[in-house]
């Protein structure tokens, strides 16, 4: 039984040794940065390498919104802060007027492989008109490569993992399920102030209204407007005409 137990303490002081020679593997790639919302675990959730900020359906009187952008790198994570850099080089977006200038660089804190840039957009006049783009791309530096620029979603389709495209604007265009005999003649005043009386969703009445829901919305509008014109106080359009609903409402 010695014998035994020797040879067994033998072998597993060879194995304890051998495992202390063949220590594992540590990372040894290039140490990529990419925006992390480009590599997911699931397919399917890679739709896209840009972003829709609509302030059209932003709560009333929001005059600026802050996206939290996660940025991440392929390799270990370090003991000390390491900077990167993002450019905006191919924007139409102004820095001070449609998004708060970006610092000369960003850090990726002690012990983290993924940290996040703070951007404040800002809601400007020009965006009722207009569509602004600010494009923001990672850069190599002495911390950092960008050499996986792309990953693949479908046959020759790609989405990029280092360019991040904002697409900003207060654009309100008709819905295509604006119904003309519960609303009449569409306006954003008027689609503003159906949302505003009755706390509907705006995202919903542009996108996916139900036709159940837009009579009551009728209603409750036009009522509004009845109220407000016994008054004395008639309510106009964007274009100076009296508002008014829909003949399905008003029976005209």
């Amino acid at each position: 039984m010695k014998t035994i137990h020797g040879i067994i303490g033998a072998v597993m002081l060879s194995v304890l040794f051998a495992c202390q020679k063949d220590a594992l593997p540590t990372w040894s790639g290039t140490n990529d940065i990419y925006f992390e919302n480009s590599v997911v675990m699931d397919a399917a959730s890679r739709q896209t390498d840009s972003l829709k900020v609509l302030f059209i359906f932003a709560p009333q009187g929001t005059k600026d919104s802050v996206l939290k952008i996660a940025v991440k790198t392929m390799g270990a994570p370090v003991a000390y802060d390491r900077t990167f850099k993002v450019s905006t080089d191919q924007s139409t977006a102004v820095p001070g007027k449609h998004y708060d200038a970006l610092p000369d660089s960003f850090v990726m804190r002690a012990n983290r492989v993924v940290d996040t840039i703070r951007l404040r957009l800002v809601r400007t006049p020009d965006m009722l008109t207009d569509t602004v783009s600010l494009v923001l791309q990672l850069k190599p530096n002495h911390h950092f490569t960008t050499n996986m620029t792309r990953v693949a979603i479908g046959n020759n389709t790609y989405l990029s993992t280092t360019t991040l495209r904002i697409r900003m604007t207060d654009v309100l265009s008709q819905p295509d399920l604006w119904y003309f005999a519960v609303f009449g003649k569409f306006s954003r005043k008027k689609f503003l102030l159906v949302c505003a009386l009755t706390g509907y969703d705006p995202a919903k009445l542009a996108n996916e209204s139900i036709i159940a829901d837009t009579y009551y919305l009728g209603k409750v509008t036009q009522r509004y407007l009845d109220e407000q014109a016994k008054a004395g106080n008639i309510i106009l359009d964007d274009d100076g005409s009296v508002m008014t609903m829909g003949t399905s409402i008003t029976g005209g």
